[in-house]
């Protein structure tokens, strides 16, 4: 299992892969701008 399968292209899904890293990217933003909120409080 290479993280990096998206810049070879031997799987040929390089988008989904892409998508599923921003999505945990966006995720963990989202995570952080939580905490924030609630340490303003």
């Amino acid at each position: 299992m290479t993280p990096r399968t998206g810049e070879n292209g031997k799987t040929g899904k390089p988008d989904a892969l892409a998508w599923r890293g921003a999505r945990q990217e966006s995720k963990q933003s989202a995570r952080t701008l939580r905490t924030c909120l609630q340490k303003l409080r």
